[in-house]
């Protein structure tokens, strides 16, 4: 038992320092960001599948600080700590509840998270890139939660694409239960 806790703990450092580590690539290249995010979403979503819950909210939550640490003022940082690192720990449960109420609490979530970092962005953290005009920032905005849709589907696929099919075919199974 012991050894099998010793694997999980050293696989979760691996997926928290790869989290850190894509997030930091978009930190850096700025047209990358929410790339970057996403595929890092897509690593903790992974987590949860291997390592279970309470390893996936380690994940987030050092990858969280590190990043905070390293570029505090970074987008991709606020993205990921106010939303996408977070969401696909949560985004099992709203498969529970009926179709119609799961996405308008997804949009509802997603859009309170948008609103969140926009507003740190501009009137905390005083970043110009941020300002923009109203038309502007309707259309980042439509644009943002046509996103969203894609992303959040697409984190379903993935992850059952993963747990179907290349789980086994990369032999993650026997290296994870071995």
């Amino acid at each position: 038992m012991k050894r099998k806790e010793t694997k999980r703990l050293a696989v979760a450092s691996l997926l928290c320092a790869l989290t850190t580590v894509i997030s930091l690539v978009g930190c850096v290249l700025d047209v990358a960001d929410l790339t970057a995010v996403t595929a890092a979403s897509a690593v903790v979503a992974l987590s949860g599948t291997e390592l279970g819950k309470r390893y996936q909210i380690l994940i987030y939550s050092v990858s969280s600080v590190l990043l905070l640490l390293l570029f505090p003022s970074a987008t991709v940082s606020l993205y990921f700590v106010l939303y996408f690192g977070y969401y696909p720990i949560i985004r099992e449960y709203f498969a529970r509840l009926p179709r119609l109420f799961s996405w308008i609490l997804k949009y509802m979530l997603f859009n309170t998270a948008i609103i969140s970092v926009y507003f740190l962005m501009t009137k905390i953290l005083l970043s110009a890139e941020a300002e923009e005009s109203r038309t502007m920032l309707l259309a980042l905005w439509l644009m943002a939660n046509v996103f969203f849709a894609v992303y959040d589907i697409a984190i379903g696929v993935f992850t059952l694409a993963y747990t179907r099919v290349y789980r086994k075919k990369w032999g993650i199974d026997k290296f994870m239960l071995g």
